[in-house]
């Protein structure tokens, strides 16, 4: 299988501006057998195997990405609701949202209230992390950006929801 994009040639240069600058930065290895690469949260990357390969990939839901969620999930809420808006006249108003909430879990595995729960036990978590980091002497941001990301969605939620 071709890759989709070389970027080797000169394939996108009007479509990707930017694209000079960014293999600047290219970071090119070869995994071999029983190792882990993680890569960031955001980080565009593209994988060409060599030989047969089994990957396990894993997308992380952490501080640094919440908005992503947030955005995935007000497009959903929109997919959801354009979806069955047919039926809206035949129901209460939060009927017609349990609707669009329960086709929004069928749909991408998470809902308004599903959200809401975890993003307070992802603040539960962090807060007890830092606790324990305050009782070391150690610093560490990490856990209050993910505070402040966890808090900035479920007020995002309550605007949303009411939730």
């Amino acid at each position: 299988m071709a890759a989709s994009f070389d970027l080797a040639g000169h394939e996108g240069r009007d479509r990707f501006p930017n694209l000079k600058q960014a293999c600047q930065h290219v970071v090119e290895c070869i995994q071999e057998s029983g190792e882990t690469i993680f890569v960031p949260s955001g980080w565009h990357h593209t994988v060409h195997n060599l030989e047969d390969t089994l990957s396990i990939n894993h997308n992380w839901l952490n501080g640094y990405n919440m908005h992503w969620a947030w955005a995935l999930l007000q497009q959903e809420h929109v997919a959801a609701t354009a979806a069955i808006e047919d039926c809206r006249s035949g129901c209460s108003a939060e009927e017609f949202e349990e609707l669009v909430q329960r086709n929004m879990a069928a749909n991408c595995g998470m809902n308004y209230a599903f959200m809401t729960d975890f993003m307070r036990a992802i603040l539960s978590r962090e807060k007890d992390l830092l606790r324990s980091c305050d009782e070391c002497g150690e610093a560490h941001p990490g856990h209050e950006f993910s505070i402040a990301k966890a808090c900035w969605v479920l007020a995002k939620l309550q605007q949303q929801s009411g939730v």
